[in-house]
């Protein structure tokens, strides 16, 4: 198990790293080309689209662990049959978000849009692009099936290359509307071409995916006998939790980013589409260390039982904490520096603006402080990942789904209130709430309900430790926050500091961590 977890996390760093450097370039070029209000109206779509990408977190992951349960038992005929129940399902979903999409986009559209300044064919050009964004991720969820196939057979790393295929999808597209309409000026022709290019990369990226599937993963394979009606409704029973999970937990950043647009309007929106996008980068970061961890747990549990599964959860939660607190602090230490860096330019205009009427670095501070926030529900997150995962895969979902909801209301009652007299840090705020609601407390209680964890006796030792080392981190972290003006060797002396602190704590703290790195030597050498 630890090789695989290694090898996944290799292949799953690498896609990240690209995909970051992608999603870098993306934001970048559409805020060089259409400002920062260019970059809110597409964040908006991506925001809409948010929902069918929530959609399809949910049925990849109850696809996933319905396939590993049939792959795990090595029986063809329930992994046709199963096969054949999950594409069904994912056919009813994605005809599901393209209904979703035809309500939403006049709901869009009567938002603080102001598109009726810039004529007619900017609000045609609009709905093109939320349509396309909507058929888009539809065609991804009804292709679900062969992409995580390989997930399921515990093939991450071609799942993750195919992730990336995904993810170069859109600066591709960018790159080609930009050159061929050879300038930033004709707005509504570049939001028309941005989602017809989007549709037409997706249609590509499911036909290449299940290409790649069905030569890798053969057994996937289902005929017109294996539909069976009552195995897809048990599918649908299955996958309702898991969906509810994805479209609270998974769009909830995308709701609060509708409730800012309807609130303060498109240039807060792309102010809070970076805010999430650099907390997201650092999720995935986080996360990425045990992902593909649920379908080894199953694997796990055919094997050895609960037990089993049990014995390993404190140190994964260990290790998972402590990687989300270096990357979140470090995150915290440097925005200030990084924004100015990326987007310096732009946000020093917006600074200038009515909306700031400040000096040129109140929107590079805005964003930093409101990062802070959403870093804090991100640790918390980050840190519950790998039991959240297990407590997914072993089927127990349904235990922490309430507290979900109840997060995810808290953060919209919370983001709504405050937000029309202008306090945008309110937003963050409640995001943080949420995932401290979520995992913090929900997947917690729902692990001692289910696989018998002792919160006091297996956990607790861990939780302290991660407390320890994240106080020390994130303290040095805002000690010596970056200015933006510093210079590069003075950004990288300081989170050399930030490195060595948190090494030096993390090996004080924590013997089990020392110990493992001692017996995988020996067993190497």
């Amino acid at each position: 198990m630890a090789n695989r977890l290694v090898l996944n996390a290799c292949s799953t760093y690498g896609r990240l790293l690209v995909t970051f450097f992608l999603g870098l370039f993306s934001t970048w070029y559409i805020t060089m080309n259409l400002g920062l209000q260019g970059l809110g109206l597409v964040g908006l779509a991506a925001g809409s689209f948010g929902l069918s990408m929530a959609l399809e977190r949910g049925s990849d992951a109850a696809i996933g662990r319905e396939l590993a349960e049939a792959i795990a038992k090595r029986d063809r005929g329930e992994i046709s049959r199963v096969s054949a129940a999950t594409f069904a399902v994912c056919v009813f979903l994605g005809l599901l978000v393209i209904g979703i999409t035809l309500v939403l986009i006049p709901i869009i559209l009567s938002g603080n849009l102001n598109l009726e300044t810039q004529g007619d064919n900017v609000q045609r050009a609009f709905s093109i692009l939320l349509l396309c964004e909507g058929l888009a991720g539809a065609l991804k969820i009804m292709g679900t099936l062969w992409r995580k196939a390989c997930f399921a057979s515990r093939n991450i790393l071609v799942d993750n290359f195919l992730m990336i295929l995904e993810r170069v999808g859109r600066p591709v597209v960018l790159l080609i509307v930009f050159n061929a309409l050879d300038t930033g000026g004709q707005i509504s022709a570049v939001l028309m071409w941005i989602g017809l290019g989007t549709l037409a990369w997706s249609a590509l990226y499911v036909a290449a995916t299940a290409l790649v599937s069905r030569s890798l993963v053969p057994e996937v394979r289902f005929s017109k006998s294996d539909f069976n009606r009552s195995l897809i409704i048990q599918t649908i029973k299955n996958a309702a939790w898991a969906l509810q999970f994805s479209l609270v937990s998974g769009f909830l950043a995308q709701l609060l980013g509708l409730i800012v647009n309807l609130t303060l309007g498109l240039t807060f929106n792309g102010i809070w589409a970076i805010v999430i996008q650099l907390a997201g980068w650092c999720m995935l970061l986080s996360e990425g260390l045990f992902r593909g961890i649920d379908p080894l747990m199953i694997h796990l549990k055919e094997e050895r039982g609960v037990e089993g599964v049990r014995s390993r959860i404190p140190l994964l939660i260990s290790i998972q904490g402590y990687v989300a607190v270096a990357i979140t602090g470090g995150m915290v230490c440097i925005s200030p520096w990084f924004l100015n860096m990326w987007l310096g330019e732009r946000l020093q205009t917006v600074s200038q603006s009515s909306e700031f009427m400040t000096d040129g670095r109140s929107a590079h501070l805005l964003i930093a402080n409101a990062l802070l926030l959403q870093l804090g529900g991100i640790l918390v997150r980050s840190t519950c990942t790998p039991l959240e995962r297990t407590l997914f895969g072993l089927g127990y979902v349904r235990y922490y789904v309430p507290f979900v909801w109840f997060g995810g209301g808290l953060a919209v009652l919370i983001s709504c209130l405050p937000a029309t007299d202008g306090e945008f840090l309110w937003v963050p705020l409640g995001f943080m709430l949420a995932n401290v609601c979520s995992y913090g407390v929900g997947v917690l209680w729902a692990s001692v309900r289910t696989i018998g964890l002792q919160i006091s006796q297996d956990l607790r030792p861990s939780l302290i430790r991660i407390l320890i080392v994240g106080a020390t981190t994130w303290g040095y972290a805002l000690a010596f926050r970056t200015s933006v003006d510093q210079t590069i060797l003075s950004v990288g002396i300081t989170l050399l500091g930030l490195a060595s602190s948190w090494g030096v704590v993390v090996a004080a703290t924590d013997r089990s961590i020392r110990m493992m790195v001692r017996r995988r030597k020996l067993a190497s050498s």
